[in-house]
């Protein structure tokens, strides 16, 4: 059973609920994710897939993994025969200065392609300098190549080499060792974490009971540290972070203040006073309001009809980053979100004892066997959701989907969206 319309009525003092109207068999969901999806799948069911990001060539939107570029010419790649040979057409997949390559056997150095055989062993080939070398035996530091016979003895400190049992590298600054004396670095220097400790790149003798707090310390038996500086607990008892690296924090008395977006406010509701706030586009956007008679949903404070409506039930908008378009040689659909802006979504408080919420739609309270899809209910004994759309069970226990279509993946198989016939020897071995 379905619900599309949900007619409100009066309950009586001014107030409206929902009533929820079924009807017996479902029908196409028409609403604007749904319709693109489709479309989508009329349009292209036979070559529809899901992509990686975007992709033009001189251009040209291409698909790439069936394709690459090199500069700006396409080159197909030759998937079943990446090693070898075929019909002297080698296997190419990558772009070395207007040369295609195949890497899963070559190394592309500046504009020269090397063997991997010949120098190590795959995912173990550099680049120093426009000469490729073999990580395993050498070690580039600033476009200078040392020998490291020993594996990982030499590490890289600027453009020197040297070996941690001599020297200790702090920001590219080398610093030969004195002894046995333990080092560690703090900034462009070192220090003895056993006698000192490093507070904002200063170093500062180590008193027991004492912390760093910015480039100095401080007590945490009787101070608090906000925004890199210390503060009496006799006053303060907690710090209103600002972000993103803290500067500019408040101490504050949680007993009398609230910290809601990075400021702090007196507690005007009492315990009842609480923060609805978000962060975006680089700041806080927020506001204080009573618990006992409001709420916040999706960064606005909604004020509750009555006492039992206390959850939110919000529609998010989402913004599609090209939802559906022709590229070559395939066109593409996203079955998800590139990315979705909910600071500001429609919603409406609801009694989460008497309805539930589906994506800004309300519905009278679920049962065990009620799910959600995109904004519609649907029973998923008999029903199945693929990819926004509702679909009849083929089968009770063995539906699955392929794009926005049920099969049994028993007697079929999925490949590239497309709904295909089991290859007969694996119908037999499931089918005994």
């Amino acid at each position: 059973y379905f619900d599309f319309t949900i007619p409100s009525i009066d309950i009586g003092d001014g107030l409206t609920a929902d009533k929820i109207e079924k009807s017996d068999t479902p029908s196409e969901n028409k609403n604007e994710d749904a319709s693109m999806v489709g479309r989508s799948n009329s349009f292209t069911k036979k070559y529809w897939y899901y992509p990686p990001a975007p992709v033009r060539c001189a251009g040209q939107l291409f698909d790439p993994i069936r394709y690459f570029c090199c500069s700006g010419k396409l080159y197909w790649k030759t998937f079943f025969y990446r090693y070898y040979w075929y019909s002297s057409v080698p296997y190419v997949d990558a772009c070395c200065c207007g040369t295609p390559f195949n890497s899963q056997i070559s190394f592309c150095c500046k504009d020269k392609v090397y063997s991997i055989e010949k120098i190590g062993r795959p995912g173990y080939i550099g680049c120093c300098n426009g000469q490729a070398y073999n990580k395993d035996k050498q070690l580039c530091c600033g476009g200078k190549l040392y020998n490291n016979e020993y594996g990982c003895s030499l590490q890289c400190c600027g453009s020197k080499a040297y070996s941690k049992t001599n020297g200790l590298c702090c920001n590219d600054i080398l610093i030969p060792r004195r002894g046995n004396t333990p080092m560690s670095c703090c900034g462009n220097s070192v220090y003895n974490p056993q006698t000192e400790k490093c507070c904002g790149n200063c170093a500062t003798k180590l008193i027991s009971g004492e912390e760093c707090c910015g480039e100095g310390i401080y007590k945490p038996a009787t101070e608090i540290c906000c925004g890199g500086k210390a503060y009496p607990k006799s006053r303060y008892n907690s710090c209103c972070w600002n972000p993103p690296n803290g500067v500019g924090s408040r101490p504050y008395d949680s007993r009398n203040y609230l910290c809601c977006g990075s400021r702090v406010y007196r507690k005007i509701y009492g315990i009842g006073t609480k923060c609805c706030s978000c962060y975006m586009n680089g700041k806080y956007i927020a506001k204080i309001y009573n618990n006992a008679k409001s709420r916040c949903c999706g960064c606005r404070v909604y004020t509750m009809p009555n006492s039992s409506y206390t959850s939110c039930c919000c529609n998010y908008k989402y913004y599609y980053f090209n939802r559906y378009c022709p590229y070559f040689p395939y066109y593409y659909y996203f079955p998800r979100p590139y990315y979705y802006h909910h600071n500001y979504p429609t919603c409406r408080l609801i009694d989460p004892s008497q309805h539930s919420c589906c994506n800004g739609n309300v519905f009278n309270k679920f049962g065990p066997y009620d799910r959600c899809c995109n904004t519609v209910r649907y029973d998923r004994r008999y029903y199945i959701c693929c990819n926004g759309q509702v679909r009849k069970r083929v089968s009770p226990t063995t539906t699955t989907c392929c794009g926005t279509e049920p099969y049994n993946y028993r007697e079929n198989t999925c490949c590239y969206n497309q709904v295909d016939e089991l290859p007969l020897h694996i119908f037999l071995f499931l089918h005994p």
